[in-house]
């Protein structure tokens, strides 16, 4: 009964809210002139629940919940399905309710709902959605469900498809005036929609959780003041726990790394997990995949984090994703694998919490490893710590010289030509320093010049820091294999290069050939 009585409460007020406008405020503000689709703004609800929050020292584990599949764009061309298409198309609570009880059971502290803002187009999935997914939750919540609080998770890609309330062409810029307006209206519209007792606090502070940077033209941390000073004037007088995407080059409560899915665990103060990738949409699809193994894949990366974070300060874990069928990332129950990544979800979940560290796990020796390397001294290249990654201005290739073997760029007419590499996670994030001494064996001809570039922490700086060059050496034209070592300072390491990389070589002649990279902290 009483929480029959909320709701009726909850919808007169609404009703109310919606015919009340917004009051001092400037008129050409951009949140005065679009309401907030919510009431859950101020009054004496702002701050209902907010004892109840997790600290920092709690070990949490949050995942990326999708719901834009009421969308028909969003349907389309997803490989990927749960029980039935029934199921993906519907609008009613019951799928929401399904995923809440699911996520209930296999240990969920923070689920993160997608969401792309109440203007436009957006409204018709985006806030219609989230609204059903706050009545699932209530109606969970009445039935004495120990369910998951909700973050927010900002995926900025919306902002770039709403660019026209700018005025501008392109990517939107957060440093004007209406561009903050713009990157807090979101978050604004939010947590208008989600009752306070239900928001997932850090510190009595809700969780704004930020995607990465790529599709906003410039910002600065002035933008995040603004947003800060913005929800402490409308939710209670606390500031947000932003935690951004590893691509924002500014201070917020926390960081994690996008990419799991992809390429493994990342290991940013937050640390993240998939299951696979296999983007199937186009016209974005890729031939990037990682395949699941049966299971193993996503078994292995976290066995990696339970190792980690056994010698860490490291307390949230990000799933990544609960249901994002369209990349193949999701954990939840499907089609095609039922309910196995469920608990295998489940079963790590436990393993974290409980302080589990594995006996066995890929790349254990690096953990406890003095240095890493890479070797191209023989046909096919030797990865030890350090790995080579391919990328579209970096394409190289392994070739005999001088009765041995070394990597070489594939085209001599290119005038910049770049070899990536990163290092593994396993050695870098155990050995916390900021400064590493490098050094590289290559053939030592009359144009082998060259030069490191390093992801720094020099903010600000060119790209943010994540290209510092060292100094260019130049070639003796000796005609034999050549070793230099050098100094790295103020390392960031946080794979910001180009294809997740945490340095480059610049072939700044073709003729470069390097035999191997050795890396070891100073």
């Amino acid at each position: 009964m009483k929480c029959k009585l909320g709701l009726i409460l909850t919808l007169a007020i609404l009703l109310l809210f919606c015919f009340v406008p917004l009051t001092g405020q400037p008129q050409d503000s951009l949140l005065n002139e679009i309401s907030p689709p919510g009431n859950y703004i101020t009054g004496s609800e702002a701050n209902v629940g907010e004892n109840q929050t997790f600290t920092e020292d709690q070990k949490l584990v949050a995942t990326y919940y999708f719901y834009w599949y009421m969308d028909s764009k969003h349907r389309q061309n997803v490989s990927r399905y749960p029980s039935s298409l029934k199921e993906i198309e519907s609008d009613d609570l019951e799928r929401h309710l399904k995923q809440l009880k699911d996520m209930s059971k296999v240990g969920i502290d923070i689920v993160l709902p997608v969401y792309w803002g109440n203007t436009s187009c957006r409204k018709n999935w985006s806030t219609k959605g989230l609204r059903k997914f706050v009545q699932a939750y209530r109606n969970l919540e009445c039935k004495g469900y120990d369910l998951p609080k909700i973050g927010m998770f900002h995926d900025i890609a919306s902002m770039e498809a709403e660019k026209y309330l700018q005025g501008l062409e392109g990517k939107p810029d957060l440093t004007t005036k209406k561009g903050k307006e713009f990157f807090y209206l979101s978050i604004r519209d939010f947590y208008s929609l989600v009752p306070s007792r239900m928001r997932a606090r850090i510190n009595g502070k809700a969780i704004v959780w930020i995607y990465q940077s790529s599709f906003v033209k410039d910002y600065n941390q002035e933008t995040f003041k603004f947003v800060n000073n913005k929800f402490q004037e409308q939710f209670g007088g606390k500031s947000p726990y932003i935690v951004r995407e590893n691509s924002w080059s500014v201070e917020t409560e926390n960081v994690y790394d996008w990419g799991a899915a992809l390429k493994g665990p990342t290991f940013s103060d937050i640390y993240s997990v998939g299951p696979g990738f296999n983007v199937t949409i186009p016209p974005i699809k890729t031939d990037a995949v990682t395949k699941r193994e049966g299971g193993r894949f996503y078994k292995d990366s976290w066995k990696k984090i339970l190792a980690l974070s056994s010698k860490t300060d490291n307390r949230i874990v990000a799933i990544e994703t609960w249901n994002e069928y369209h990349e193949e990332t999701e954990v939840a129950e499907t089609a095609e694998y039922g309910r196995k990544y469920l608990k295998i979800t489940e079963e790590y979940i436990d393993k974290y919490k409980s302080g589990y560290v594995p006996e066995n796990y890929p790349g254990k020796d690096l953990i406890n490893a003095d240095s890493v390397v890479i070797e191209f001294g023989q046909e096919k290249m030797k990865e030890n710590g350090i790995g080579y990654v391919e990328c579209a201005d970096g394409k190289n290739k392994v070739v005999r010289k001088a009765e041995d073997f070394c990597l070489t760029p594939k085209k001599f007419d290119d005038k910049h030509k770049y070899m990536y590499f990163k290092i593994s996670p396993l050695f870098k994030k155990i050995r916390g320093t900021s400064q590493y001494e490098l050094k590289i064996e290559y053939y030592d001809s009359v144009k082998s010049k060259l030069q490191v570039q390093y992801d720094s922490q020099d903010f600000p700086g060119p790209y943010n820091g994540a290209y510092k060059p060292k100094d260019t050496i130049n070639p003796l034209g000796t005609l034999n294999w050549r070793e230099i070592t050098m100094t790295l300072d103020n390392v960031n390491f946080k794979g910001r290069q180009n294809c997740g990389a945490d340095f480059r070589i610049y072939a700044i002649n073709a003729e470069l050939c390097i035999k191997s990279i050795a890396l070891e902290p100073k």
